[in-house]
């Protein structure tokens, strides 16, 4: 009778467990939903979740993702996560026991809602309960590593600034910068000339000639608008070369608009490129190999004369991720990249770096200094070669979201910044700051330009404004190609200004700047004579064989090698433009004698679901990557004798897996890579 009453219980508990199981319908609901995860298109992932989630409502794992994709996606406020992962709480797993978030019969959240959870708590503004949050999280984390508890540690910090903060804002007012430019997809990192005549920005939009990807958001492309009266006109693309079918986005331009630097991801770790303004077209310079790496190299930002660009990097040998270096114009080539130190650079990442006119002031971001949360704006002054310590720029300039793009007028009394802001047009927008009560800068601006007529289209490269003050001061300028030129003067001091081209002067000035001058803008409008504003044959030869040399200098600086990351569980080189340009260099290298290939694969510590292990997917992708070449070598008829492969280095590296794939992909795809580099022998 016993064993009748246990095989009775045992058939129903089977039932039980086959009613238990989701339908077909469901699972390929929920891997639908988990395809849009993985390839990070948030967008389409939120909407296949909450159709999940109102069939289930208390199913913990399903809220956990749809809140994640919320916090992640940026379309609409991520305060609205709240709610969903509050009761993903209420089912989470405190140990990863026979737990797998792909399993459409999984319902229980994963102990990282603690950390999401946190974040969704700052965005409301709940910056004690966000903190106890992720204090939580820190404490039931059995396995967590000196490097995650620091950065929750800083999590934690970042809220009780954030409280902080709010509580003594900055005066200002932050006015959206209006239909001509924002629209509902992201709009963001705006950069103006110096008269603020002409205003550049990006955007991920629905446009002719725009793809999105698999992530669901449209390529990013630069945009320009032409200001009209007091404000600007509607946006339009910069077009080809400037915009192509990859991602570009302009960083910076120059004072007198005729020159930009924009980051370009057809490379496959992204590049930074100089665009010069000739006639009416944008010309691309490559800024070799002290700027451009196998890394990422992004935001860019030139100092008033173009001689000097600053700019972000993950390359080897920094301080931690992103850090921010500086690379200063030798004749024609960019000399060595310099860290700027500890002051400036945190084991974090600090972007986006942008320069005031007179050089004295670096704005950047960091999620590494003081912040309300993740990225915040912050700005340091050079005295003597120093930068200070940053100081953040305060609430509402910054807010508990990402804030990564900031550029001040040449008086210091506006600012742009891009946000996501109630009440705007959707996702990031440009928003300008007036800073009502800020006394404008003590510094005069001399600008104008040099009016080209009788068909001459690019003024002269031998131009040359000569300014000498008499306090000893001894300084020399030049006008833009299409004319334009700015400088700035310090107050205490008169002036003799002499403007001059192909060695004749054409106009001269005098100045007194009393000391003690508020900020000021003299304007010039100088006419020359065509002949000697045009450019002689013999001045347009020596430049392009300056080019020449520029670029045999890089090309011979330039390291042989290609990096590329992969997707989880993949091994296989990926076609792209970044490995035919290595092609090309490879084959060069082989042309000119014996070389050796160096090979470095890396698999991260997450569970392989495919292979026999991480250390077996390494080695793979070291094998896969040494048969391509072979191949390659082979079809193209390379003389593979001259060519030499190391041992292969099959390295497992990151940090420990936690279950947490969703919100700390980036973490562990940094170490799913291959990485060769090519030596003579």
């Amino acid at each position: 009778m016993k064993k009748a009453s246990v095989l009775v219980a045992l058939l129903f508990l089977s039932a039980m467990t086959a009613w238990a199981q989701r339908s077909p319908d469901f699972c390929k609901k929920f891997s639908d939903a988990n395809f849009h995860l993985e390839n990070r298109n948030y967008s389409e992932a939120i909407n296949a979740y909450e159709e999940l989630v109102k069939q289930e409502p208390n199913n913990a794992l399903l809220n956990y993702n749809l809140g994640f994709c919320i916090l992640e996606a940026g379309t609409r406020s991520k305060a609205d996560a709240l709610p969903f992962l509050e009761e993903a709480e209420k089912n989470m797993i405190r140990a990863a026991v026979n737990y797998d978030d792909l399993d459409c019969n999984e319902k229980r959240a994963p102990l990282s809602t603690l950390m999401n959870l946190g974040d969704a708590l700052l965005f409301n503004n709940q910056f004690e309960k966000a903190a106890e949050k992720l204090q939580k999280y820190k404490d039931l984390e059995k396995k967590m590593d000196k490097e995650t508890a620091e950065d929750l540690d800083l999590k934690i910090s970042m809220c009780r600034f954030a409280a902080t903060a709010m509580k003594s804002p900055v005066k200002c007012e932050i006015v959206n910068a209006g239909d001509s430019i924002n629209t509902k997809w992201p709009d963001y990192a705006a950069v103006v000339t110096d008269d603020e005549s002409t205003l550049f920005f990006n955007s991920r939009r629905d446009a002719d000639g725009n793809f999105s990807g698999m992530d669901g958001r449209f390529n990013q492309t630069a945009y320009r608008s032409d200001k009209s009266g007091d404000n600007y006109g509607t946006a339009y693309m910069i077009g080809v070369p400037v915009n192509e079918e990859e991602n570009d986005a302009i960083t910076a331009i120059s004072a007198d608009g005729t020159k930009m630097l924009v980051f370009k991801d057809q490379k496959e770790n992204g590049n930074l490129y100089m665009f010069e303004l000739k006639g009416d077209s944008w010309s691309p310079i490559d800024l070799g190999p002290s700027i451009n790496t196998k890394f990422v190299e992004r935001a860019g930002a030139f100092s008033a004369d173009c001689n000097t660009i600053y700019f972000s990097s993950d390359r080897k040998g920094g301080k931690g991720g992103f850090d921010i270096y500086r690379s200063v114009k030798n004749g024609n080539v960019w000399g060595p990249a310099e860290n700027l130190g500890d002051v400036i650079n945190t084991k974090y990442d600090e972007v986006n770096p942008q320069i005031s006119f007179d050089g004295k002031t670096m704005f950047f971001a960091s999620n590494g200094h003081t912040s309300m949360g993740g990225f915040d704006l912050l700005k340091s002054s050079s005295a003597n070669g120093n930068w200070s310590a940053p100081e953040n720029l305060g609430y509402p300039i910054n807010t508990v979201d990402d804030d990564l793009n900031y550029i001040e007028s040449l008086d210091g009394r506006k600012a742009w910044v891009s946000q996501n802001r109630k009440g705007g047009k959707g996702d990031l927008d440009i928003y300008q700051i007036n800073y009502t009560d800020r006394k404008p800068l003590n510094v005069t601006v001399y600008m104008g330009k040099v009016v080209l007529n009788n068909g001459v289209k690019e003024l002269t490269n031998t131009n040359k404004i000569s300014v000498k003050g008499s306090d000893g001061s001894n300084k020399t300028f030049k006008a833009g190609a299409n004319g334009k030129f700015s400088f700035t003067l310090k107050p205490g001091a008169k002036y003799s200004i002499a403007f001059e081209a192909n060695g004749k002067q054409f106009y001269s000035d005098e100045l007194n700047i009393p000391a003690g001058t508020a900020y000021q803008e003299i304007k010039r409008e100088i006419n020359i004579d065509p002949e000697l504003a045009r450019i002689k044959e013999e001045e347009r030869k020596a430049e392009e064989q300056a080019k020449i040399e520029a670029q045999k200098q890089n090309n011979a600086a330039k390291p042989i090698g290609f990096k590329m990351n992969f997707k989880y569980n993949k091994k296989d080189i990926s076609a792209s433009n970044d490995f035919n340009d290595f092609l090309k260099q490879f084959e060069a290298a082989i042309k000119a004698g014996p070389v050796v290939v160096n090979m470095e694969a890396c698999a991260s510590k997450v569970p392989t679901r495919k292979y026999k292990n991480n250390e077996a997917l390494s080695a793979l992708r070291a094998q896969s990557a040494k048969d391509k070449l072979i191949e390659i070598m082979k079809t193209r008829k390379w003389d593979a004798s001259k060519v030499t492969f190391s041992q292969p280095k099959a390295l497992v590296g990151g940090p420990e897996y936690k279950n947490d794939w969703n919100e700390s992909r980036d973490n562990y795809e940094k170490f799913q890579y291959i990485d060769i580099s090519v030596d003579k022998k």
